[in-house]
């Protein structure tokens, strides 16, 4: 497993930089102007209608069905339930876009209510470009369930890392011609990437496409009956998105884009680490539940410490950091000292709200295996509905410092609730908790970074540097203050794991 997890991050740390790269061309072409927040207003539109298909929840509840199929009745019968699947929902959402392309200045009306008519309009055509990104979305999301469930792990971050390049490269030579269209045409090529190496990934676990609507050993209708579950969740996340995505748009012009700026850099860079534990962890989680093993919460041990540990790492780097970064990689051609202040309070915000959000993951991936989905959705529903009504009075009462504050609330209070309903699920997730919590080396080393990351930020913002060297010297001393707690606190942890790397 450590193996995998390595060969993945390495993948998707190179698929990420790209990434990174491509954002901060996004900002440095564009800025934070008016344009960009009809682009933004777009995209919500695109991701709101991806939701509300449910693609993404369906596919992961499928991948034990997927398991549970191929283990009784073989491969065949797996993938027949896969064919099925695909075809009832190809159909449905072929014919709803179809209907979402006459209707598209109605749907942008009503996210983007504060935008000018003028952008109103660019609005509009981008979405309407945007429609068939729905369509490879909803094949991508099953098949990489697939191939994860037949353990082809690394298909996900090389098709990344493939995107990262053609991505940069039409962003790089067509944004003087076409403008914020660029940016559609990007996401479509890469899309179209996707789905080729889908289907060669496909045809290597010898899976055969059948123009069928049911399966012999499995009730097909019954995996749709799904959506009832997800489908209060789906509307309850789509309201409080649309919410943030309304309100925002009154705020002063570039504050919507802003706003995605920084929450497109911080997930990218929380996936580089998170995303391939994650992956790895919930398929062989679901394969060990399938096989009825016991003493499940020893499983959840080593994923909850590796993650809890990198992402707050990631935190005190970005707080002492941070706003360097952002003026390095975005310039203040791009946006100016307050708009990159305002960027920076998010960054550290939405970056220590994945400290929850990451080890959140495990327990709802956990509870997902275990077939709890419904109690886990039933939950969430009540988090997004609070978390809607939030942003919207913070962000009327409070402006950009009310936006600022959302995603990290509703992050911890998603993570609470997928802990809560693993517990329920039979996990000792208490138990577990605690035991973290009266680690006592554990909870030192973490006080100890935590100090040292205040004081050094202190320290640097008296003896003010130039960007490049104020970023290598913070993390410098954030580096050496991390080996040197390591060295001494965790010697001996230190001293096996250089012995099983060394045997391996």
């Amino acid at each position: 497993m450590k193996k995998i997890i390595i060969k993945l991050t390495g993948l998707k740390l190179i698929a990420s930089l790209l990434g990174l790269v491509y954002s901060i061309l996004q900002v440095r072409y564009f800025g934070a102007s008016a344009e960009m927040d009809a682009y933004f207003v777009a995209m919500s539109a695109v991701y709101m209608i991806t939701s509300l298909i449910q693609g993404g929840q369906l596919s992961e509840v499928f991948l034990p069905i997927y398991l549970k199929q191929k283990s009784e009745f073989g491969a065949q019968a797996a993938h027949d339930v896969l064919s099925s699947i695909l075809n009832r929902m190809m159909m449905v959402v072929g014919l709803m876009l179809a209907l979402l392309y006459f209707i598209a200045p109605y749907i942008v009306s009503f996210i983007g209510p504060g935008l000018d008519d003028k952008y109103q309009d660019l609005s509009v055509q981008l979405f309407s470009l945007s429609l068939i990104l729905i369509f490879f979305t909803l094949i991508g999301s099953f098949v990489n369930t697939t191939l994860n469930a037949e353990q082809i792990f690394g298909r996900t971050e090389l098709t990344a890392l493939i995107n990262g390049f053609v991505s940069i490269g039409v962003l790089f030579y067509f944004y003087k011609d076409y403008g914020v269209f660029t940016l559609i045409y990007a996401l479509l090529a890469g899309k179209l990437i996707e789905f080729l190496i889908s289907l060669y990934y496909l045809k290597k676990i010898d899976y055969r496409y059948r123009l069928i609507w049911h399966s012999k050993e499995y009730n097909v209708t019954n995996f749709f009956k799904v959506m009832f579950t997800t489908s209060g969740y789906v509307g309850a996340t789509q309201l409080y998105s649309v919410t943030i995505t309304a309100m925002t748009s009154f705020l002063p012009s570039g504050s919507l884009s802003i706003f995605n700026y920084v929450k497109q850099l911080s997930t990218k860079a929380s996936n580089i680490l998170m995303g391939p534990i994650s992956t790895v962890f919930f398929s062989k989680f679901s394969v060990l539940v399938t096989e009825g093993k016991q003493n499940l919460v020893d499983y959840l041990k080593k994923p909850l410490s590796y993650i809890f540990l990198i992402t707050f790492l990631i935190f005190a780097l970005i707080y002492l950091t941070g706003y360097d970064l952002l003026s390095l990689l975005w310039s203040e051609k791009s946006l100016n000292a307050s708009e990159l202040k305002l960027a920076y309070i998010m960054l550290c915000l939405n970056f220590f709200g994945f400290i929850f959000s990451s080890t959140g993951a495990i327990f709802r991936k956990a509870a997902v295996a275990l077939e709890k989905a419904k109690q886990l959705y039933k939950g969430w529903i009540k988090v997004q509905l609070f978390c809607a009504l939030y942003a919207l009075a913070s962000i009327y009462f409070l402006g950009v410092y009310g936006l600022v504050s959302i995603l990290v609330i509703n992050m911890i209070l998603m993570a609470f609730t997928s802990f809560y309903v693993s517990e329920k699920s039979g996990i000792n997730s208490k138990k577990l908790i605690y035991e973290f919590l009266t680690n006592k080396k554990f909870v030192s080393f973490l006080t100890i970074i935590l100090i040292s990351t205040i004081l050094f930020r202190i320290f640097f913002d008296i003896f003010s540097i130039l960007n490049i060297y104020s970023i290598l010297l913070k993390s410098i001393a954030l580096a050496t203050t991390i080996f040197i707690l390591i060295s001494r606190m965790y010697k001996t942890e230190l001293m096996e794991l250089i012995i099983s790397f060394r045997k391996k």
